[in-house]
């Protein structure tokens, strides 16, 4: 659910560099679970009397706004249950008013009369979300259990209309109302109020007891991607639906993205938005049951460091993470929780809702346009096959140490990737874990082969790679969320350079941060005199080379030598280099084994040297 809309340039530039920055600017404010309604895919609706001891007072709610006002909070939303319950309504919404908020308020409607619709005339919010259910007051008990419900809801568009209060009209679909959509954007064209559809909903997770009035109401994946074409070609009346049908397969065809926040939640959840329930627990998103954390017990502050902290480390479905499909999908960290149970779970209900879609699509367009698109989405499906990035680690009796390396690869912000782990004759369980592995993820490959050293084991590594680009880990390191991301997204600007960052490395006694140091100037490149003086020139696990030019130049370890062989590999690629380009980011770290090595000593290092990120220091207490 959405608290900051953005909806010019402004609003644009705040949300993204919130986002950026971890600011929390926007965040639903759930006052209570009661509702007059009792709609039967309601996500949240509980009116057991005793819920009210557990309901925050308005001075609580003033409480936490003001704590939220101080770690950066500027858009709230009041919702429900049906907030226009909330006994103390108009004194927490004047109260937050009054701060400052910018306060949007997501209602039935069926409770606006002329002292409601007078008092928001007084304080005008930004918009009320009042959700339209159905055209007629037989969908209305049909569905909402409330006989009057469409009578009650249109004076109110009425009432409010009259007094220039912004408005929007919320519809949801589902079956018993989908048949109504068509009177329902009629509705939004006389009344001039904008309608914006839902044909997904996330499964009530949230309530006590299993909801089977839920399953009864929800549509069929195909029900609903007819009805959202459907309800985008009437928001639309004036376009062509073959233009719109275009359009759409735009997002389908276009520029592939290449690097996706995957780690988390996709959308501003923990990144610049949050959700407090009527109970005060704190989360990520409205649909969730965790993390969560109680603002009785907690600081907003804390709270939200804690929820953003545990959000990163929540793996989305690895299928999901490298669909060609993603840019036309709704699935996000959220929808794969409460459709199966589990962060990491594939939610078929969208897969199917997607196809549907782009079926139904292509179906707007005459034959011969419709075999073309078909061709060039066969081909973008066929691409997405193949990764941008093949990562190689040699494997020699490495269990100690294993899972760690390989778990802060696979939580990788960057998903397009394969993992080729070459077990190099292991006598211990290395090869087991390996083999476990790839049974949880596909783009992890796994070769076994006799003892022949280091360099044999990456050479066999980049005969098998076929991403345009190539990164090694040892089995021992591990490595920073970004550490894809950040190498490949320079390597992609300066393609012609040798692409490096900063490393750790040492124990707990001498931790260390080799580090090029680059000025602003020198962000483009140095010398590579520069580079080996620095330290971090003879490294491979801290770069990312163009697989093109290694096959061409036939580069590989020398198998003849067991020391220095990652710098003469170097030697032999940065011939064909133009310059050295340095991240000033540590985003790999490279222990050296001793009792009672942590990443807690690391952290003692000088205030004057970077830092390993949060994500390192959980990966290596796990």
């Amino acid at each position: 659910m959405e608290v900051i809309e953005a909806s010019n340039s402004l609003e644009r530039m705040l949300s993204r560099r919130a986002d950026e920055t971890r600011t929390p600017l926007g965040g639903g404010f759930e006052l209570l679970p009661f509702c007059n309604m009792n709609c039967n895919m309601c996500y949240v609706r509980n009116n057991t009397p005793d819920l009210w001891n557990y309901v925050l007072s308005a001075e609580q709610w003033i409480d936490i706004a003001r704590q939220a006002m101080d770690a950066g909070c500027l858009y709230i939303l009041l919702t429900g249950g049906e907030p226009l319950l909330y006994p103390d309504f108009k004194k927490l919404y004047i109260a937050l008013q009054s701060m400052g908020f910018i306060l949007t308020i997501n209602t039935n409607g069926t409770l606006i009369d002329e002292e409601w619709a007078d008092f928001f005339a007084q304080y005008p919010p930004r918009r009320i979300n009042i959700t339209l259910y159905g055209a007629g007051n037989e969908t209305y008990d049909k569905l909402c259990h409330l006989s009057d419900g469409f009578d009650r809801v249109i004076r109110a568009f009425h009432l409010l209309s009259e007094r220039k209060v912004s408005l929007r009209m919320n519809v949801t679909l589902v079956k018993e109302n989908r048949d109504d959509l068509e009177k329902i954007a009629e509705i939004s064209r006389e009344t001039g109020i904008p309608f914006i559809p839902t044909t997904h909903l996330f499964p009530p997770v949230r309530k006590e007891t299993e909801d089977h009035l839920f399953f009864s109401s929800r549509m069929t994946p195909e029900e609903a991607a007819e009805s959202r074409l459907k309800a985008t070609f009437l928001r639309n009346p004036d376009v062509d639906p073959k233009e719109q049908a275009r359009a759409l397969l735009k997002s389908l065809t276009g520029p592939r993205a290449a690097a996706v926040r995957n780690i988390g939640f996709s959308c501003k959840a923990s990144y610049s938005e949050f959700w407090i329930n009527y109970k005060g627990e704190f989360s990520a998103c409205g649909m969730l049951t965790e993390p969560k954390v109680s603002l009785l017990k907690h600081s907003f502050a804390d709270a939200w460091k804690f929820v953003g902290e545990q959000s990163d480390q929540k793996i989305t479905c690895v299928t999901c993470r490298t669909c060609a499909k993603k840019s036309f999908c709704q699935t996000c960290a959220a929808s794969c929780f409460t459709e199966t149970g589990s962060f990491s779970g594939r939610p078929e209900y969208l897969c199917r809702l997607t196809d549907a879609m782009i079926e139904k699509v292509l179906d707007y367009l005459d034959d011969e346009e419709k075999e073309k698109y078909r061709k060039e989405l066969n081909t973008i499906y066929t691409k997405a096959d193949i990764p941008l990035i093949s990562i190689v680690v040699p494997v020699y009796n490495a269990e100690k140490y294993l899972k760690r390396c390989l778990d802060s690869i696979l939580m990788q912000s960057f998903q397009s990737y394969e993992l080729i782990l070459v077990d190099d004759g292991s006598s211990d369980h290395s090869g087991l874990i390996l083999d476990e592995y790839a049974q949880l993820d596909s783009r992890i490959h796994v070769i076994h082969q006799e003892n022949k050293g280091v360099s044999a084991a990456r050479n066999t590594g980049i005969r098998k790679a076929c991403a345009p680009w190539l990164m090694f880990c040892d089995s021992d390191d591990y490595v920073d969320i970004n550490w894809c991301s950040q190498l490949y997204r320079k390597a992609e600007e300066n393609p012609d350079d040798m692409i490096m960052c900063n490393v750790w490395t040492g124990n707990e006694l001498n931790p260390k941060m080799i580090t090029l140091n680059v000025t602003e100037e020198e962000m483009n490149g140095v010398s590579f005199s520069r580079s080996v003086s620095s330290g971090l020139y003879p490294y491979v696990w801290n770069k990312i080379y163009r697989r093109d030019l290694i096959e061409k130049h036939e580069i590989l370890f020398d198998e003849t030598i067991s020391f220095n062989e990652d710098k003469v590999f170097n030697d032999l690629y940065a011939q064909y280099c133009r310059k050295a380009v340095s991240l000033n980011a540590s985003l790999c770290i490279h222990p050296v084994h001793e009792e009672g090595l942590t990443l807690t000593a690391m952290a003692k290092e000088t205030e004057e040297a970077e830092q390993p990120s949060g994500y390192l220091m959980a990966v290596h207490k796990n």
